[in-house]
């Protein structure tokens, strides 16, 4: 995945399809909206135009490590959110059958 930055308006049939400061993120290719058809512009057109600017997106180092037994057994505080979509009186028996359950569990 690539993003590049519009460098000046991009008129087409003399309408403005893309504005300048706008970025786009481009894979293979990018498809711009113009009434009352849709252009296809491929990745390697966009790299020529010199109406688009590349921007550098950052690399993502993601390190995972397996936790040890230790680790996995470290008695710690955690915080438990759950969304539900209920009345409030089904929400007191939700609550309830959870105190009753984690208290009986820990």
């Amino acid at each position: 995945m690539r993003k590049f930055l519009i460098k000046e308006d991009i008129q087409i049939l003399g309408q403005t399809v893309l504005k300048k400061d706008q970025t786009i993120t481009v894979e293979v290719a990018y498809t711009i909206p113009a009434e009352p058809f849709d252009i296809s512009m491929p990745l390697s057109q966009i790299l020529k135009d010199n109406r688009f600017e590349e921007i550098p997106i950052p690399e993502l180092n993601i390190e995972v490590t397996e936790l040890t037994e230790e680790q996995e057994e470290e008695e710690k505080t955690y915080r438990i959110q759950l969304d539900v979509k209920t009345t409030r009186k089904k929400l007191r028996i939700i609550e309830n059958y959870l105190r009753e359950t984690l208290e009986n569990m820990l």
